[in-house]
């Protein structure tokens, strides 16, 4: 039975061409990973984690954890106490007998039972560090090992495991302790043995761990942005900068960072002709700033210099985000067009500049980004019949009110646009956020949106643009956005009814 039960390990592993395992445990941590992409890993299960983390490997020793097992669709489950009663007529189940911790004395015992491809120690956390030395044998390369939700926190019986899963333990609360405390202390010695093939990573609030919970995820969705995220994730977001960064271009490199790291799509700033665009008396009105006392001093204060605008161009490509502009006058077109960039914006203010929109209609097919702030329905018709040769037309849903109320929002004007979109796939529906908060962005993505702008700041500014209404990128405030926004299009999910891989019916028909 030994033999056969290694002979399974090893070929489910071998199937498997990633180099990056994750090892789920029972505790109140594990609940942070609930919308985790573990696409990157080889999961390996404890007990009942598989009912809401999907893995390659079930792990079991406990036998209430048994109950549902034969409705997983995972291929390989490992029923580690032979005081669980199962019949074994299941080719997915093997039976293993395990060492207990306690006859695990010293640094040697580690050796040997890494070795000794016949010993298994219980706890399972032991066995699934000898699963991940077979792969980094089979692999010939060190295979990383992260240990999630392993607390050892007890507090009380009610708080030690997340209360996601089950738990039917029969013990006390001083046996209990003293169990998560030799496996706490036998991972940290593990941890600083040096022979192993494969590195251990903690992750949780101890010495010996690697990192937080937050940190770790936070880290690896930032590294990860680029290419999973990209692929999992379709609704843009757009980080708009306005002119928050107000003419200084070290605060617009550092915003631009600081919205690659929150997971923005895209970054967008704005490009007028100050002297054409402004009469010479809205001008030479008073405005208090810091560029002096008129109005004309304050918007002159916050433009971009072509030369500023190509040296973010290149910062941008550096750093791999994409960035586009807003364009509110014909000079400004001009000068942004030459940059290449992937998209043009049309925004609100110039909805009804019919000359500037003709203008950039004759010049660019490209992909449009338009929002329709101040506009009525008929604007839409319009809008589609003029940008009717351009590639894409990304149609926001806009309130041009700051903030924007939440009765004002009318996120019901996103169906319209989904509904458009379905008879002309050019039309991509979004919202332009002006509303306080993150709850109509995330509304607006099950309304259909599939482009979200919403206005960022790196300090506040009690003359800045639009002040109120923007998340600062230097408290978490927009990662926080991010991420909701992340969290709704998953809750969204597909169109399409169907049998998912974690769903199974408790009963069946007699």
């Amino acid at each position: 039975m030994m033999e056969s039960f290694y002979i399974q390990i090893k070929n489910t592993i071998s199937k498997s061409k990633k180099n990056k395992i994750a090892l789920i445990g029972k505790g109140l941590s594990i609940e942070k990973y609930l919308s985790f992409d573990f696409s990157d890993f080889f999961v390996i299960n404890i007990n009942d984690t598989y009912k809401f983390i999907k893995g390659e490997l079930i792990i079991i020793n406990k036998p209430w954890a048994f109950n549902d097992i034969f409705k997983s669709k995972i291929n390989s489950l490992i029923i580690s106490d032979n005081k669980i009663k199962i019949p074994i007529n299941n080719k997915k189940i093997k039976r293993v007998n395990f060492i207990e911790i306690e006859k695990f004395k010293n640094i040697s015992d580690i050796k040997k039972f890494l070795n000794d491809k016949n010993i298994f120690f219980e706890p399972i956390l032991l066995s699934s560090i000898k699963i991940a030395k077979l792969m980094s044998e089979l692999r010939k390369q060190n295979i990383e090992l992260y240990l999630l939700g392993f607390d050892f926190n007890f507090k009380s019986l009610n708080n030690y495991t997340s209360k996601l899963l089950e738990d039917h333990e029969d013990i006390n609360f001083s046996s209990k302790k003293k169990i998560l405390n030799k496996q706490k202390i036998l991972l940290n010695n593990i941890i600083s043995y040096k022979h192993l093939p494969l590195k251990i990573k903690h992750i949780g609030n101890y010495n010996f761990s690697y990192k937080t919970n937050k940190n770790f995820i936070n880290n690896y969705q930032s590294l990860n942005s680029d290419s999973k995220d990209t692929k999992r994730y379709k609704v843009k977001i757009v980080a708009e900068l306005t002119t928050n960064h107000f003419g200084d271009f070290a605060a617009l490199i550092e915003m631009v960072k600081l919205s690659k790291k929150a997971g923005a799509d895209y970054i967008k700033i704005q490009k007028r002709d100050v002297e054409n665009f402004f009469s010479s008396k809205e001008l030479s009105k008073y405005y208090y700033s810091e560029y002096g006392n008129t109005f004309g001093d304050y918007r002159r204060g916050l433009e971009l210099s072509l030369d500023e605008i190509d040296k973010l161009d290149k910062f941008c490509k550096k750093i791999n985000i994409k960035w586009f502009s807003s364009v509110l006058d014909e000079k400004s077109f001009d000068e942004i067009i030459k940059f290449n960039p992937d998209l043009i914006k049309i925004p609100s203010t110039v909805s009804n500049f019919k000359n500037l929109h003709n203008y950039v209609a004759k010049r660019y097919n490209g992909e449009i980004v338009i929002s329709t702030g101040y506009t009525k329905k008929s604007y839409e018709k319009y809008i589609l019949n003029k940008f009717s040769k351009n590639k894409k037309i990304y149609l926001l849903q806009c309130t041009s009110s700051y903030p924007c109320k939440f009765e004002d929002c009318n996120l019901a004007v996103i169906t319209q646009y989904r509904n458009l979109s379905n008879k002309n796939e050019k039309i991509i529906p979004g919202y332009s956020s002006h509303d306080i908060g993150n709850l109509a962005s995330m509304m607006a993505i099950s309304a259909g949106a599939m482009m979200i702008e919403k206005h960022v700041k790196y300090k506040s500014i009690n003359w800045g643009h639009f002040d109120n209404v923007a998340l600062n990128l230097k408290n978490n405030e927009f990662t926080n956005f991010v991420k909701d926004m992340r969290k709704a299009e998953l809750v969204f999910g597909n169109k399409e009814k169907r049998i998912l891989s974690t769903e199974h019916h408790k009963y069946k028909e007699k």
